[in-house]
C-alpha cells in the first residue's frame, strides 16, 4: 500500500513540485503521477523539470493525454475516463490518494473534484495558492520561463519556492457513493431511463461502461431536415434526438447498428433503437464501429433520417438507395449547433478577475441559438474581482441582459477551508433560490470563472443539488494569449477611459475575433450521487 499524489500539469510545473514539497513536510509521498497534454511545453515540464527534480524522492509516472489542449467535451470525457481507471487501480491496491487541483485546465480540476468523493481511497483534495500572485515576485513560473533560465541548477531552485510564500488549501467535500442504478440497472430499465430522464441516462451510461465520448455530426442536408422536423414534427424529432444522444457512446453504436453498405470508401449503417421507427443512417470515422469492438472512432456522421413505415415493404428505404443520393464530399454540422432550445437559460457564473468569462459564455449560448433570460455572478469581495464584476454588469446592460451580482460577504479570496465552505453554501443557496423564483427556466452552472478551487466547489454544488452537468468554456491555444492580453481588467479599463467602450464590448462579446471556432463551450457530466 502506497501514498500517491495525482496531479495535472498545465503551464506551470512549479504547482506540482511545490505541492509535493509542502506535502512532504507532513507525510511521506511514495508515488507521483502527473497527467499532461501532448504539447511540447507540457512534455518538457514533466520530463525535463518535474521528473528531473523528483525522480530520486519517489516513484514517478507520467500519464500523457492524447491531445494538445483540453478544449472539447470529447477530451474532457477521455481525461475523466483515464483518471477513473487510475483511481480504481489505487483503490483496489489499498493505496491512499491525494489529488491536486492546482495544475492543468479548470476542466481538469473540476473532473478531479467530480471523482474525489466517489473513491474511498482519496484522502484529500488540495489546491495551492501563490501569496505573491500577480506581483513581480510571483512563484508559479511557467515552463517556458523556467526553460529560459541559463542553467538546470537555476531551474531546479525555482521549482521549490519558500514555504512561507506558497500555501496549501484543503478543499472540503463529503464522501459520496454512486447511485445504485449505476451497476444494477437492467437493459430494459436503462431503455426506459433514456425515454424519461435523458440527462441521467447519459451520465449513468458513461460511468457504468467507462465509455469514450464521441462527437456526433449531421450532414448539411440532414441538419436542415432535422431543424424543420423540430418545427413540424416534434415527437419525431425527439425520438431522433435520443438516437443521437446514444450515438455519443461506442457501446450503443456497436449494439444498435445494423446492416451495412460500403460506398465511397465508407461503411454505412442504420441505427435502430428498440421499439422505435426512427432509423438514422450513419458512418463512423476514422474506423468502422462494426470492424472491431475496440475500433478508434473520432466522430459519427449522420447522413439520412429514414423512418420505418409498417404499411410498406420493405418498411424503410434500403441503404443502397439512400447512400447513392448523398452529396459527396459530406459537409457536416455539429449536433450541438442544431438542436433547438426548450427553456430560457439562467447562467450562474462564479466570477474572478476575468469579466470575459461571463460575456464569452453568454455569447456562445447566443451563437448557438439559445435564449438567455439573465445572468448571476457569484463572487468574492476582492477589489479586482469587484471591478471585474462591474465591467461585466456594465457590458451586459449594454446588450439588455439582466445581470445580478451575488457577493460572498466577508471574504476577499477562497484561500482557506472556511472560505471554501462559505462559498459553496452561497452558491448552493443561489441556485436553489433561482430555481424557486424561475421554475420555467433552466439553470446552467459554469466552472470557468474564478480559481480552480471554485471550479471544484461548483462541481460539488451540482452534485448536491442533482444537476447533471456543469458548463465550461475554453479558448484554443492559437488565440488564447491574444484574447487574454486584450481582456485584462487594466486593458478594459483603458478602453473605457479613452472612450473606446464599443471596442471593449466587441472584445468581451467576441465580435473582435474572426476565429469563432477558437471559442468552445461544452458540458462536463456530473454523476448522480447519494451521500455515504
Amino acid at each position: 500500500m502506497a501514498t500517491v499524489l495525482i496531479a495535472s500539469l498545465g503551464d506551470s510545473p512549479v504547482v506540482v513540485t511545490a505541492m509535493f514539497d509542502l506535502l512532504r513536510q507532513e507525510r511521506n509521498i511514495d508515488q507521483l503521477k502527473v497527467f499532461y497534454t501532448n504539447d511540447s511545453m507540457a512534455r518538457i515540464g514533466y520530463e525535463e523539470l518535474i521528473y528531473e527534480a523528483l525522480q530520486h524522492q519517489c516513484e514517478m509516472e507520467g500519464v500523457p493525454l492524447a491531445t494538445e489542449d483540453m478544449s472539447s467535451e470529447e477530451v474532457a470525457y477521455d481525461f475523466l475516463r483515464q483518471l477513473s481507471v487510475q483511481l480504481k487501480g489505487h483503490q483496489d491496491n489499498g493505496d491512499t490518494v491525494i489529488l491536486s487541483l492546482a495544475g492543468g485546465r479548470k476542466s481538469m480540476a473540476a473532473l478531479m473534484a467530480l471523482l474525489a468523493p466517489l473513491f474511498s481511497c482519496v484522502e484529500k483534495l488540495y489546491h495551492i495558492l501563490d501569496l505573491d500572485e500577480g506581483k513581480e515576485g510571483s512563484h508559479l513560473w511557467t515552463t517556458s520561463r523556467l526553460w529560459d533560465l541559463p542553467t538546470q541548477e537555476d531551474r531546479m531552485r525555482h521549482l521549490f519556492p519558500s514555504h512561507k510564500r506558497v500555501k496549501l488549501i484543503a478543499i472540503p467535500y463529503e464522501p459520496q457513493v454512486l447511485i445504485s442504478e449505476i451497476y444494477t440497472i437492467t437493459p430494459e430499465q436503462n431503455e426506459k431511463l433514456w425515454e424519461h430522464n435523458l440527462e441521467e441516462a447519459k451520465t449513468i451510461t458513461y460511468y457504468r461502461d467507462g465509455c469514450k465520448f464521441i462527437t456526433v455530426e449531421l450532414t448539411k442536408e440532414t441538419a436542415e431536415e432535422y431543424r424543420e422536423m423540430w418545427k413540424f414534427d416534434v415527437t419525431r424529432a425527439k425520438n431522433f434526438a435520443k438516437c443521437f444522444d446514444q450515438m455519443h457512446f461506442a457501446v450503443y453504436l456497436d449494439q444498435n447498428s445494423h446492416d451495412i453498405k460500403v460506398y465511397k470508401g465508407q461503411n454505412f449503417h442504420y441505427y435502430k433503437r428498440p421499439h422505435t421507427a426512427e432509423r438514422p443512417v450513419f458512418h463512423t470515422e476514422p474506423q468502422d464501429i462494426k470492424a472491431d469492438p475496440d475500433a478508434y472512432i473520432h466522430r459519427v456522421v449522420v447522413s439520412a433520417l429514414p423512418i420505418e413505415v409498417e404499411e410498406r415493404y420493405p418498411r424503410y428505404t434500403p441503404l443502397k438507395e439512400i447512400v447513392k443520393k448523398l452529396k459527396f464530399p459530406l459537409e457536416t454540422e455539429k449536433l450541438e449547433a442544431i438542436r433547438p432550445q426548450e427553456k430560457e437559460l439562467i447562467l450562474i457564473i462564479p466570477l474572478g478577475t476575468s469579466p470575459m468569462v461571463a460575456t464569452q459564455l453568454y455569447q456562445l449560448y447566443k451563437n448557438r441559438g439559445d435564449t438567455v433570460h439573465s445572468i448571476i455572478l457569484v463572487h468574492t469581495q476582492h477589489k479586482e474581482v469587484c471591478e471585474s464584476v462591474r465591467i461585466a454588469c456594465d457590458a451586459f446592460a449594454g446588450v439588455g441582459i439582466d445581470c445580478k451580482p451575488i457577493p460572498l460577504k466577508g471574504w476577499e479570496d477562497i484561500d482557506t477551508t472556511a472560505a471554501c465552505t462559505a462559498y459553496q453554501e452561497l452558491l448552493e443557496k443561489t441556485i436553489q433560490d433561482t430555481c424557486q423564483h424561475n421554475p420555467s427556466c433552466q439553470i446552467e452552472l459554469t466552472i470557468s470563472g474564478g480559481r480552480k478551487g471554485m471550479a471544484a466547489l461548483a462541481t460539488f454544488a451540482a452534485q448536491n443539488l442533482g444537476i447533471h452537468h456543469v458548463v465550461h468554456t475554453v479558448i484554443h491555444e492559437r488565440l488564447s494569449d491574444t484574447v487574454y492580453e486584450q481582456t485584462t481588467i487594466e486593458e478594459l479599463q483603458r478602453l473605457e477611459n479613452t472612450n473606446y467602450k464599443a471596442e471593449r464590448d466587441d472584445r468581451l462579446f467576441l465580435r473582435a475575433y474572426e476565429d469563432k471556432d477558437a471559442f468552445v463551450l461544452f458540458n462536463i457530466p456530473v454523476l448522480p450521487v447519494q451521500k455515504g
